[in-house]
């Protein structure tokens, strides 16, 4: 409701139904436990980041402790240490040019990397997100999903020493067939 006095001696009333509005909102609030819910369940990170070389973590998944061995609360806000101190040192530029690249492209972006865990642990990640504009149009952020692809990674591995080595066998043995002139 406003309350209006255009001119001396007279009173304007507007009132607005805002029951839509507030419905919605109340809606919005209920459903965040369940939004919780479901996203604490996945079987790896999802997460919203500053688009800065330092992947600035703003929100992260507990996917994140299964994952990295590091509770969220350490990484919002790079509070111990940011996320990208997680990416191996030679995978860093690779991981910010490509998804710089689908930034620029307005793309989502897949890729790749190896992290470090705070075991020491070497783990293969596949990230996939994109780039977006935050609400008031100025910052950018990254938003996405991690899993870790460790295990196809090894199983891609040695699927291709098991091809070199039945390669190299088929090559011997039919080298050492007799040659029928």
């Amino acid at each position: 409701m406003a309350v209006y006095r255009p001119n001396e001696g007279v009173i304007a009333v507007v009132y607005d139904d805002v029951s839509d509005s507030v419905k919605v909102c109340t809606k919005l609030e209920e459903s965040k436990p369940e939004l919780g819910r479901l996203v604490s369940n996945l079987p790896g990170i999802a997460f919203r980041c500053k688009n800065d070389r330092e992947w600035t973590m703003e929100v992260v998944s507990r996917g994140i402790m299964e994952l990295t061995g590091y509770r969220p609360e350490e990484i919002i806000g790079n509070k111990e240490l940011p996320y990208s101190d997680f990416l191996y040192t030679e995978d860093r530029e690779m991981a910010w040019e490509q998804i710089q690249e689908s930034f620029t492209a307005g793309d989502l972006y897949e890729i790749e990397y190896r992290i470090v865990t705070r075991s020491g642990q070497l783990k293969y990640v596949l990230e996939r997100g994109k780039v977006v504009a935050g609400e008031s149009g100025g910052e950018v952020f990254v938003e996405g999903f991690i899993s870790d692809v460790t295990d196809l990674m090894v199983a891609r591995r040695e699927a291709e020493v098991s091809k070199k080595k039945l390669e190299a066998n088929l090559t011997s043995t039919i080298n050492a067939l007799p040659r029928i002139v």
